[in-house]
């Protein structure tokens, strides 16, 4: 060969041995989740040699740090693990042999990504033993909500006796471990006969505990048993929350004018009563005095936010805010150290008019309830006068409504019709401006004039209707139902029976519902979701697994729930 077609034929190698490297351009995005086409030892070996490897072959290229954060052994091996992840492959190697007759279970979670950060579908489990048999228990079920992926199932092993009070998230995770599929469907496969308590787990840190100041749990509704007659567990449901452990803080302190102090706190609060001027007191800083609060009331429309009336102020001179007996909605009660803060009292009369924050209904809505009445929530606290005034509703043809008019609180007045209003008709909301004022007398800021919105027409209503089933749930526990509309409006209805019986929704606009609800084992009118440590199960939950869609006089019937 000729030193010229040497270098003619290097040039074409080179050519082409770079232009194989070049990835494809155009085509669709690749979305097609990695799938695991081999294993050794393959699916539920017997028999594994104690000082076996562990091999994976995937369908594409995978990412090796989301392997390592996917991957969870039960029992943990002794002594340290070798990862070994290149391209379609990962290997692991145990610097220690294998345990004798034991079921091995490895599970590759959903975090699992290739090198386009795909996820895998479903989290796979490998089972294999090195004894002559595999456990074959199994506990099946679902997380509900959203944000479901990537949530650990941490399964411990109950002891026969005693020891179960000790069982707690916080410092370890479970004996048996695997992830939720995209769905929120879990399988724990081939674990061992006996009882188990699950916790759901959406491990931010990845650090292998339950972390309340970032992670989210769901409780179990009960524990679990698997004998030898029923080695099968399904359905086991769970709803996630995140655990509230901190108590609320006195956020901002200010006055508004020469009488009315507005308090915020970081979150919502509550208290033992509701004599609010009892949990806060003001401190003159200069002299020691204390500034009595005359009055204290929360917004209507913001749980975090209270105001105070006080004597009208006739100089500024700092003050210290002390709240007390003040706790959150989870009852974590306020710090000492976030309870007080310091302001500068207002000695300015208030010359700003009072404004609307919101009127229900809303103007120009349609499809108001015939019983329901007329809300008006205001700024600032409002005077309030033996005879109210100031609010009108009347029909189209301008002929007033009669009904009456209460202030359900100093920011909120209510106007509540005598009879039903009419049906598919339209209505006008009136304001008296110079009649509504706050404390200092002055009048109602507003320049929209007349509202107007409008009645649903009765022929278009329906109704959903069918019955609770519950062998498990006594007669006298309460059942609280809703039905959620999918799309539109997004209108909720709700209806309450005394234990499993025949339920309906009544009055209903037509469209596409979903019904979910909940057993109120306590009594409290709320959902619990449970106690970690120590343990609460969780309060038994439902949702109709099929959407029902109604139309206008057609009530959909026989919707029946059975509660497994």
């Amino acid at each position: 060969m000729t030193s010229t077609n040497y270098r003619i034929l290097l040039f074409a190698c080179l050519l082409f041995s770079c232009a194989g490297q070049v990835a494809p351009t155009g085509g669709p995005e690749d979305k097609k989740p990695p799938q695991i086409i081999s294993t050794s030892p393959e699916k539920k070996a017997v028999n594994v040699p104690l000082d076996s490897e562990v091999v994976f072959r995937f369908s594409e290229k995978i990412d090796r740090e989301t392997f390592r954060q996917a991957f969870f052994i039960t029992p943990r091996p002794r002594g340290r693990i070798r990862f070994d992840v290149g391209g379609t492959k990962a290997r692991l190697r145990f610097s220690e042999p294998l345990l004798q007759d034991r079921t091995y279970i490895i599970t590759l979670g959903t975090d699992l990504k290739d090198m386009r950060r795909v996820s895998m579908a479903q989290s796979f489990t490998l089972a294999f033993s090195t004894g002559d048999s595999l456990d074959e228990g199994e506990i099946n079920g679902k997380i509900y909500g959203s944000n479901v992926q990537g949530v650990s199932l941490w399964a411990y092993i109950l002891p026969d006796s005693g020891g179960a009070d000790e069982i707690d998230p916080h410092k370890k995770s479970g004996d048996y471990i695997t992830q939720a599929g995209q769905n929120g469907d879990f399988q724990i496969p081939f674990i061992s006969r006996g009882k188990y308590r699950v916790f759901a787990v959406h491990d931010q840190g990845r650090n292998g505990v339950y972390d309340p100041s970032e992670d989210r749990i769901g409780v179990p509704l009960r524990d679990v048993e698997l004998t030898p007659g029923n080695l099968t567990y399904n359905n086991l449901a769970f709803r996630m929350f995140r655990e509230d452990t901190t108590g609320p803080a006195l956020d901002n302190v200010v006055m508004h004018n020469n009488a009315v102090i507005e308090a915020r706190f970081d979150e919502p609060v509550t208290a033992l009563d509701t004599t609010w001027t009892e949990r806060f007191t003001l401190v003159n800083m200069e002299n020691g005095d204390t500034l009595r609060a005359l009055a204290a009331s929360r917004l209507p429309l913001d749980a975090r936010i209270f105001q105070l009336r006080v004597a009208p102020q006739a100089s500024a001179s700092d003050v210290t805010f002390f709240s007390s007996g003040v706790t959150d909605t989870a009852g974590n009660a306020i710090d000492d150290a976030f309870a007080n803060l310091e302001f500068t009292t207002n000695a300015a009369s208030d010359a700003e008019s009072p404004q609307i924050l919101r009127i229900v209904p809303e103007g120009s809505s349609r499809n108001h309830t015939l019983e329901q009445g007329v809300r008006i929530i205001f700024n600032e606290w409002m005077q309030r006068p033996d005879s109210v005034v100031g609010l009108a509703v009347a029909d189209s043809a301008n002929a007033p409504v009669s009904g009456s008019l209460a202030w359900n609180n100093p920011f909120e007045l209510v106007f509540t019709p005598d009879t039903f209003l009419q049906s598919a008709s339209e209505y006008r909301i009136s304001l008296q401006n110079a009649a509504l004022t706050d404390l200092a007398g002055n009048a109602l800021f507003d320049t929209l004039g007349t509202r107007v919105f409008y009645t649903y027409n009765v022929d278009t209503l329906t109704s959903i209707s069918g019955a609770i089933i519950d062998s498990s749930a006594a007669d006298s526990a309460r059942i609280f139902l809703t039905a959620r509309q999918a799309g539109g409006e997004k209108r909720t209805y709700k209806t309450i029976i005394d234990g499993p019986r025949e339920y309906r929704f009544d009055k209903m606009l037509p469209g596409v519902f979903v019904i979910d609800g909940f057993i109120d084992g306590n009594a409290n009118g709320k959902y619990d979701f449970g106690e970690i440590f120590p343990f609460k199960p969780a309060e038994r939950f439902f949702i109709y697994p099929d959407s029902i869609k109604t139309r206008s006089r057609w009530p959909n019937e026989g919707n029946d729930i059975t509660i497994k």
